[in-house]
């Protein structure tokens, strides 16, 4: 039997005019937004505010018990509370506000059109040679004790480095660049916990294309691709059952056991699942019980540019550059709990969000098309090394199996 206690007696403190008031104003904001870059700031400011409005005791229980599955209980909560229908209201005006910025990407031209289809062939044919190879190699996972003994960096371990040259020779199939900012910002050397924005299909390969090897926390559909699902389980990346709590927690678990004993950093999307809207959404709390647990430093990571390249619905990527930009650690004190873990690093990558992207980054204006704020000559490059590839590609396999014939006739 739940509580009739629903909602905290820091409800009478909440002053529900004064939030519709900011939120118009904010809404003013939004209307003179005329390019990608004000449209983000905004965006930064309606979702700091709500960060804000969520801290609140009355509507951090009204959030709560509105999501919970239990019909009965939520109908008797909000029967019960006299603030409700008023935190209601606000919610949803903050919700529709967000959606009035959601990322809008312009279809792409015929010709993107049929390039996106050669990348696909591009990168399956890439993937089906480069897979079986990996595989093969996958043994050389015996030699990571020893080589820790050693003295080898985690980033330089044979899987670490096969995995992160298979995601950097796929970008480089698809035409997809990547630029890494903010080095400078992150130590990886005692293990951490990186918390990525996530909103492209492509996160997984970008993450494991950069200078740190990450073992990623993924949704347990990925672990069943045929083939390629095979690899990431012996790459030693963590599945998680979204849909079953004890096997979740389970994987969980086995994320904090790599961190402790091997010092690997791990890297999990706060998120949970892919921006629908191109713009950072509500954070879970999974990542933050993680950090907590083993109380080591959490890496923000901004990934911008990915949707723009590859939005829902679209058969596979266009041809662009994407920014990753390392933000500052944030170290988890004695007294964090998971919300206020939660709260600084969703505040820390909002703040981010809104700073200026390269003028050769792939945005909203339109990553496929001569009006998009990418310069002319950064696109004119990678529609080059997109044909480069597709030349370049067979020519390789041609000159591997010429040696492979070579090293059989031999035998």
């Amino acid at each position: 039997m739940m509580s009739t206690d629903c909602l905290s007696d820091s409800s009478n403190e909440l002053d529900t005019q004064k939030w519709f008031q900011q939120l118009d104003s904010v809404e003013q904001t939004i209307q003179k937004a005329d390019n990608d870059q004000k449209k983000r700031e905004a965006y930064r400011d309606l979702e700091l505010l709500r960060l804000d409005f969520q801290q609140f005791g009355a509507v951090s229980d009204y959030l709560k018990h509105t999501s919970s599955k239990d019909a009965a209980e939520k109908a008797q909560c909000m029967a019960e509370d006299e603030k409700g229908p008023q935190i209601g209201r606000v919610m949803d005006r903050f919700n529709t506000l967000r959606k009035s910025l959601a990322v809008r990407v312009p279809p792409p031209s015929f010709t993107y059109r049929l390039s996106t289809y050669l990348t696909l062939v591009l990168g399956v044919v890439y993937s089906l040679l480069f897979v079986p190879v990996a595989l093969l190699l996958s043994p050389l996972r015996l030699l990571h004790p020893t080589l820790r003994v050693l003295g080898v960096h985690n980033d330089n371990l044979p899987i670490d480095l096969i995995q992160k040259y298979y995601a950097r020779g796929l970008l480089a199939c698809i035409g997809v660049q990547t630029l890494w900012e903010g080095h400078g910002n992150v130590n990886m050397s005692q293990g951490s916990v990186a918390m990525f924005s996530h909103g492209s299909n492509l996160d997984a390969f970008i993450v494991s294309s950069g200078p740190f090897a990450f073992k990623w926390i993924g949704k347990k559909s990925l672990f069943t691709l045929p083939v390629l699902g095979l690899l990431f389980k012996v790459w030693g990346h963590i599945p998680i059952d979204r849909d079953n709590r004890d096997k979740a927690i389970s994987s969980l678990g086995s994320a904090v056991h790599k961190i402790h004993k091997y010092k690997r950093s791990i890297a999990v999307s706060p998120e949970g699942t892919r921006s629908k809207s191109g713009r950072l959404t509500d954070f879970k709390k999974g990542p933050f019980h993680i950090a907590r647990q083993v109380a080591l430093p959490i890496s923000p990571m901004l990934i911008m540019g990915a949707y723009e390249l590859w939005p829902p619905g679209q058969v596979f990527v266009n041809p662009g550059t994407v920014v990753v930009r390392f933000l500052p650690q944030i170290n988890v004190l004695p007294d964090d709990t998971p919300a206020s873990l939660s709260y600084r690093t969703h505040r820390a990558m909002l703040l981010e969000y809104a700073r200026p992207l390269p003028c050769y980054a792939s945005s909203a204006s339109s990553p496929s098309s001569p009006s998009s704020s990418a310069s002319p000559s950064a696109s004119a490059t990678t529609i080059g090394n997109r044909w480069v590839n597709i030349l370049w590609l067979p020519c390789t396999y041609a000159v591997l199996y010429v040696l492979f014939g070579m090293v059989k006739s031999l035998f």
